[in-house]
């Protein structure tokens, strides 16, 4: 954290100080050169990637507010329009927003609002013709602010989000991809000073923003142990992008950046590749002392870098790139931003399968205790005339139905009357029923028949539900 704020100060400082020769430097989108104009001598400067600072004429200026520029070493983020010739500059920091026509050399201040210092490091980016800048930091803490610029009013205005919004969008890789659509955002630290918070506690989740639901989405969670130890060593992730990939480029100097770039591809399932950077060139990236023409960039399908106060004197001062292409070829496959470790994956089989057993324990337990239940409340339910009713329907069930004469024969009954016969069947029959009947919630506890033999005789047999239930106790 002590880190952090002695970079924002710099920052801060550098804003703060209104240099004699204002400066205003960026990147041509579309083309192979950056720009610079001097608001002291109205000189309008270019320089291509492997070559000096080049004078080419002067320039021309329309509501420009001199008290309102500041050199900002991390320069202006050019968009282009689809006006012939025009682009739209949008400063970091500021809010601010001109219109620059690099035919007639002429910048024209568009914005009317007073912006400046809460949204710092912001995400600047143009979608289908509307600018956008998301999060931040500013005034002592992060931001997850999404604006839109109204170009009829010249003011920046708020965009209501719905879904998985992050608490911060800060510091972190971040861009829009224009061939998915989508503004993605991850590894995100939500910072504010007046919190003292002595560890950072980084957001893992990869967010991404729908432009037509204006919903945010997480699609995945940082888990490549390699990758993470690597966000975690520096609170600011420098990194570049193109349509496609995110390029991690890393600012500690703990390999002295000879095995520190991590490439992630957006667009095919977050792949993450490790550049072992065999050529063991000193990469530099862009920092409080450089300019963004030092600056590591992406030009077209290719990565350019500047070589500075390197160990090697026949590197200082060159410009060196690679291919994209030739970048991947050169880099080791590390797996999904999402994969987890093996041992993270063997806990949570481990973790299955206890609860399987568990589950089947509880659930064999449970039903243990269940039917003994059922067959206390059976015994207290049945009398002695029942239960034997029972276990005799029970035994002879698969032989079929038994009928009356067989009941009264197995209870010794076949030498009383005929209606003492009728009566004891009937009794029997009803306490049976309405006794099984309360235990198991049941209507019909018997299958009941007329004998084929003798149409005023019944035959009997269990309900199949109810021999089921039984059949368990």
């Amino acid at each position: 954290m002590k880190k952090f704020k002695i970079y924002f100060l710099v920052f801060f400082l550098a804003l703060a100080t209104q240099a004699s020769a204002q400066m205003m430097a960026w990147q041509e989108e579309q083309s192979k050169e950056f720009v610079r104009l001097d608001f002291t001598t109205g000189e309008v400067f270019k320089k291509n990637d492997f070559g000096p600072w080049a004078l080419k004429g002067h320039f021309t200026e329309e509501g420009v507010n001199r008290s309102d520029l500041f050199t900002n070493i991390f320069g202006a983020v050019e968009v282009t329009s689809s006006k012939l010739g025009i682009s739209y500059l949008m400063i970091n920091c500021t809010g601010q927003v001109y219109e620059w026509d690099r035919y007639k050399f002429h910048i024209k201040r568009l914005d009317k609002t007073y912006f400046r210092g809460a949204n710092c490091l912001a995400f600047q980016f143009q979608r289908k013709g509307v600018l956008y800048s998301f999060g931040g930091y500013g005034f002592w803490r992060s931001s997850n602010i999404l604006t839109e610029y109204d170009f009829t009013n010249g003011e920046w205005r708020s965009i209501s989000a719905t879904g998985d919004i992050p608490k911060s969008i800060n510091m972190s890789p971040s861009a829009y991809f224009p061939k998915k659509d989508r503004f993605i955002t991850m590894a995100n630290v939500e910072l504010n000073d007046t919190e003292n918070k002595p560890e950072r506690d980084t957001d893992w989740h990869v967010y991404e923003y729908n432009f037509d639901q204006k919903k945010f989405k997480i699609v995945g969670e940082i888990n490549l142990e390699l990758l993470k130890n690597y966000l975690l060593q520096d609170l600011s992730k420098h990194f570049i992008n193109n349509d496609r990939y995110l390029f991690l480029v890393d600012r500690t100097y703990k390999s002295f950046n000879f095995d520190a770039m991590y490439i992630i591809d957006v667009l095919d399932g977050y792949k993450v590749y490790q550049w072992k950077n065999p050529h063991r060139v000193f990469i530099n990236d862009l920092s409080i002392n450089s300019g963004i023409e030092n600056a590591l960039h992406v030009r077209k399908d290719s990565l350019i870098w500047t070589h500075v106060a390197s160990p090697n004197p026949n590197l200082n001062g060159k410009t060196q790139g690679i291919n994209i292409k030739d970048l991947l070829a050169e880099s080791e496959y590390l797996g999904s931003a999402f994969d987890v470790p093996w041992y993270v994956r063997l806990l949570k089989v481990v973790a299955v399968g206890i609860f399987i057993i568990l589950f089947g324990f509880a659930y064999y337990f449970i039903n243990f205790f269940k039917r003994r239940k059922l067959k206390k409340q059976l015994d207290y339910l049945l009398g002695e005339n029942e239960r034997q009713l029972l276990n005799f329907l029970l035994l002879n069930y698969t032989n079929g139905f038994v009928n009356g004469h067989q009941i009264i024969s197995f209870f010794g009954k076949h030498k009383s009357s005929p209606e003492s016969q009728r009566q004891f069947r009937s009794k029997l029959i009803e306490n049976f029923s309405k006794a099984l009947g309360l235990l198991f919630q049941e209507k019909k506890i018997l299958d009941v028949q007329t004998d084929e033999k003798d149409q005023r005789m019944y035959m009997y047999r269990l309900n199949v539900r109810i021999y089921k239930k039984l059949t368990k106790l």
